[in-house]
């Protein structure tokens, strides 16, 4: 039979653990809260201008290093899942909610990428920076240097080929490693995304451009011709089935 004092006491220990309960979700919150904050800082500044694209990119794959992505898919709204086409990783929006609990506005936008083994098309981007963070599984990245572009063609330059696992983060700028080539070495693999779009003042919104590596003609000193493609025949060409 429990005592008056021993009821106090496990009522003491039991506010106790709840106030610290508590305590930890807020201090979450504001984490999750400062990071999305410094995003935020970092796309404002790439879209200005005042913030360089290699900038922007150490300091996003920094980011990433950081991210509890665990609580931010928890604490986010996600978008259902969607793809464009059969062959692309299915895809879902993942939106917050600021201090006050209203839909949070943000001038970048957070994703999450879900790859299977026909999920791989090379492509190159226009008018946008990503971050790719692995959170699931392993990738094989092949990226390229953007050199410029001719009639039905980009021009590139090989920049890396590296395998990615959780905790890994490749990123994107407009001219440095613009084209990537994700292929997964698990039957499964998932990427947690920041993109920032509108950085073309001349262009569209956001452009991705399905490239032919394979198929690119070298033209010395390290430099490709690599025609671009439509998303079908990239699909047909490039997916492991």
């Amino acid at each position: 039979m429990l005592h008056r004092r021993d009821l106090l006491g496990a009522f003491t220990a039991y506010a106790l653990l709840a106030e610290l309960s508590s305590a930890h979700a807020a201090r979450r919150a504001r984490s999750i809260r400062s990071w999305l904050d410094r995003q935020d800082a970092l796309a404002r500044g790439l879209a200005s201008g005042t913030l360089d694209s290699e900038v922007w990119r150490r300091e996003v794959e920094a980011l990433g290093s950081e991210a509890d992505v665990e609580r931010l898919i928890a604490e986010a709204l996600p978008s259902p899942s969607a793809r464009a086409f059969p062959t692309d990783p299915a895809r879902r929006i993942l939106r917050y909610r600021d201090a006050e609990g209203r839909p949070r506005t943000q001038p970048f936008a957070v994703l999450l990428f879900e790859f299977e083994r026909t999920s791989v098309i090379p492509h190159a981007h226009r008018g946008m920076q990503s971050a790719h963070l692995v959170v699931h599984g392993a990738l094989r990245a092949r990226t390229y240097d953007r050199l410029g572009e001719a009639p039905g063609a980009l021009l590139l330059r090989p920049a890396g080929d590296r395998r990615l696992e959780p905790g890994h983060v490749s990123s994107i700028g407009p001219g440095r490693e613009n084209v990537h080539w994700f292929v997964p070495l698990t039957p499964r693999a998932a990427t947690f995304d920041v993109i920032v779009t509108g950085l073309d003042p001349d262009g569209p919104e956001y452009q991705v451009q399905p490239v032919d590596p394979l198929g690119a003609t070298d033209l010395g000193e390290g430099r490709l011709r690599a025609p671009l493609l439509g998303f079908e025949e990239s699909a047909r060409r490039y997916a492991i089935r």
